[in-house]
């Protein structure tokens, strides 16, 4: 490597001068030019235009030379493969998961890799992203949505659960529109769905985060985890609608599967998906859908909701999807919000 020193040792030869010459002819001081070929001085911008002026090279070829000796300069340093080992180390685990998220949340510590390192492989156990059919890919799971899924395991496996029955557990399913009025109703739901024998827990979303829940199996009970992130309660009631749909399909017993708005399908799964959708569909509106002739209003929703017995926000929420009424209507405003009870579950 040719470090500055060398480069203008070379130089003074090349011309025939000594440090006093060169240093005239740059306008600089004789000291300046001779620390910098002792390696006491930094070559900074200004001193290698000036070099350019007079050189075969450019400016930034001088000041190529100078990083280029920082660098081994610090590498040389005892402190720093150490260091250098530690920054590989904390790029390992954040390619696997949220690390500061996770250590927001307490799942880890905010202590060195190696002990997160053992922390995160606790936490995930089983990967959770193998045999993967996920609604939005086929793929492994991102590095945020492995982090979720092994938190909501984290949390069921906390928790006591019976034998899956899945006779009982569908008639649960089937009578939850009509008996989720408000948010408080849901409270009562994961000692519901354990006596069951289903592992019922909320997990935050990410930041920027878009999912909406999972269903999957650990050991031999079924798991629903919601996010809450609609907050909505007839957005985060269909959700869990759909998860179970899913449970009673048996589809736990195959894989996870995650559902993250915005999302594309995998191949074939559209009309599987929509076969769930529609199945929620049907528990809450067991003799048929609702139609709607002219306009809508409160008194509207209000008929619908005594006529199927549920909440006027599933009423809404259906008519929204349905474009009965439009989403910035004031018939969607101020329904009921379920995210401060859903973190009271267990």
């Amino acid at each position: 490597m040719d470090t500055v020193a060398a480069l203008l040792k070379a130089e003074l030869a090349r011309l025939g001068w000594v440090q006093a010459d060169l240093a005239r002819v740059l306008g600089w001081q004789v000291q300046t030019l001779s620390e910098l070929m002792q390696d006491k001085r930094r070559l900074d911008a200004g001193m290698a235009l000036d070099l350019a002026q007079l050189t075969a090279r450019t400016a930034g070829e001088w000041l190529a030379a100078q990083a280029a000796a920082d660098v081994a300069k610090v590498e040389n340093r005892s402190e720093t493969p150490d260091r250098l080992s530690q920054i590989a180390a904390r790029s390992d685990l954040e390619k696997q998961v949220p690390v500061r998220e996770l250590i927001k949340r307490g799942a880890i510590s905010a202590t060195d890799p190696a002990t997160q390192a053992r922390e995160i492989a606790a936490l995930l156990g089983a990967d959770p992203t193998l045999g993967v059919f996920a609604k939005r890919t086929t793929l492994a799971f991102t590095r945020t949505q492995t982090a979720w899924v092994a938190l909501a395991r984290k949390q069921v496996e906390q928790i006591a659960v019976a034998r899956y029955d899945k006779e009982r557990f569908a008639k649960l399913v089937e009578s939850l529109p009509t008996r989720i009025q408000e948010p408080v109703d849901f409270l009562r739901l994961p000692d519901e769905f354990a006596t069951a024998g289903v592992g019922l827990v909320h997990v935050k979303p990410f930041p920027g985060g878009r999912i909406d829940g999972v269903s999957m199996g650990l050991g031999a009970n079924p798991v629903i985890a919601l996010s809450g992130r609609g907050k909505r309660l007839d957005k985060v009631l269909f959700t869990l609608l759909h998860e179970c749909a899913h449970v009673v399909n048996d589809h736990w017993v195959q894989s996870p599967r995650l559902h993250e708005a915005g999302e594309e399908c995998a191949e074939g799964e559209d009309d599987i998906e929509q076969a769930m959708n529609d199945l929620a569909t049907s528990w809450i509106f067991p003799t048929g859908i609702p139609s709607v002739t002219g306009s809508v209003n409160k008194q509207t929703i209000a008929n619908f909701a005594e006529a199927f017995g549920v909440s006027p926000a599933m009423i809404v929420g259906h008519l929204q999807h349905r474009s009965a009424i439009d989403w910035s209507s004031v018939l969607g405003r101020g329904l009921p919000s379920v995210d401060e009870v859903l973190t009271r579950w267990p």
